[in-house]
């Protein structure tokens, strides 16, 4: 499946089965694969992904994600986007 992700897959596989709430940060080069890794392992768990625009400003990567939630929520959502993520996060 993977070449040289034996170490990358078992991290993400223990962050998915873990009791404790787990962030994981994926940091690399354009194109080697970090979508594909993320995609290839969690393919039955994911239920929202949003991918952020290279060079936006941080309202146009709001507006996105906002547009993104709403299409998905039974509910309307109404954040305001004028103070940054934090209506996101709480």
């Amino acid at each position: 499946m993977f070449v040289g992700r034996k170490e990358e897959v078992k991290l993400l596989n223990e962050a998915l089965v873990s009791h404790r709430a787990e962030m994981v940060a994926i940091l690399g080069r354009r194109r080697v694969g970090k979508t594909f890794l993320v995609r290839s392992v969690y393919r039955d768990q994911i239920i929202f992904e949003q991918t952020g625009i290279r060079n936006a400003s941080q309202d146009e990567q709001l507006r996105t994600f906002t547009n993104t939630l709403r299409k998905l929520s039974p509910q309307p959502l109404r954040p305001n986007l004028r103070t940054g993520w934090m209506p996101f996060l709480c």
